[in-house]
């Protein structure tokens, strides 16, 4: 049984808490908690026995009942914290975006993706049964032409670390966009060889609040096989992630917030196998391969590094013609 601690306990990191108090991970138990607002952490440490809240990073790294910590503070934190977790030897789930940017993720490189010391970066999406299914069957589409990725959801409440760009390092291209990136590499076994996107920011929004991305897929060094079209939107009631993938033989289509998955002109959906939730998945992979396990789909600090490289290339093409409202 490995302890847990959860640095940032906000709304993502309560996510994260429900899984493993409601025994979704096996082998894993939270045992402790840090949060900047001391009288909800104070609060949440009461109501779940067991559990013991730190005030700051430091404590709770120190804590030695934690093996794995889950990092989800705001981005402008996360390389700090890895790198505390690392020189403690704890393992380390960091959520996405690794870091601001690649040059700040860059220090990162070289650590192990499993044992005491792993250090992996959070793409739940991987574990989402929709996505994991279209993965299977991609085969059945043919030689693959392009994708079509899509995120669209409400808007962040005001006072939120998001609407703060030296916070969060970004707007809605590194928020979404990092997950989609990461899923046009994971579905295709390929890696991006180009990337380039147009950014929509509203005048009174601190960063951008829409994207469109291209990115050109390939095998390292060899030419683009693989074409692929990335959106994402923050401020529309539509809470929406979807998947389209055409190749030689037809077409998938994965709605992976509504569970379905489908070929176009077909009636009837493509059964989608049971799994775990998402977040459940990713954590799970996580404790095996902080006992040792190799597991292939566990984002490394590797995939993390893409993740940005992609990201800041699409920043780069964007300050060439920028686009807003």
């Amino acid at each position: 049984m490995i302890g847990i601690g959860i640095l940032g306990l906000g709304v993502h990191g309560t996510r994260y808490a429900r899984h493993l108090l409601a025994g979704d991970v096996p082998g894993a138990r939270l045992v402790a908690v840090q949060r900047r607002n001391r009288t909800e952490g104070e609060a949440f440490a009461r109501r779940e026995r067991g559990v013991r809240f730190h005030a700051e990073p430091e404590a709770l790294l120190a804590d030695p009942d934690v093996g794995l910590v889950i990092v989800t503070t705001p981005p402008d934190s996360h390389r700090t914290l890895a790198e505390a977790a690392g020189r403690r030897g704890i393992a380390c789930l960091v959520e996405k975006p690794l870091a601001r940017s690649r040059a700040e993720a860059e220090p990162l490189r070289g650590r192990p993706a499993r044992g005491p010391g792993l250090l992996a970066c959070a793409f739940p999406l991987r574990w989402n049964p929709v996505l994991r299914a279209l993965r299977e069957r991609l085969p059945e589409a043919g030689e693959l032409l392009s994708l079509t990725l899509s995120l669209r959801q409400e808007r962040h409440p005001p006072g939120s670390w998001r609407h703060d760009p030296a916070v969060a390092g970004g707007g809605v291209l590194l928020d979404y966009g990092s997950h989609l990136v990461d899923l046009a590499r994971w579905l295709t076994r390929l890696e991006i060889l180009e990337a380039r996107a147009a950014l929509r920011r509203a005048p009174a929004e601190a960063a951008e609040d829409a994207f469109a991305a291209s990115l050109a897929l390939g095998p390292p060094g060899g030419p683009a096989r693989v074409i692929a079209s990335c959106e994402g939107v923050s401020g529309t009631p539509l809470r929406t992630g979807r998947v389209e993938v055409v190749g030689t033989r037809g077409a998938l289509v994965a709605d992976f917030r509504g569970g379905s998955l489908s070929r176009p002109g077909d009636a009837a959906p493509i059964a989608v196998p049971p799994g775990p939730a998402p977040l459940a998945g990713i954590l799970a992979a996580a404790v095996a391969a902080a006992g040792g396990e190799a597991l292939p789909d566990l984002p490394t600090v590797g995939d993390g590094l893409a993740a940005l490289a992609a990201v800041d290339s699409c920043y780069d093409s964007s300050r060439e013609a920028p686009c807003s409202a």
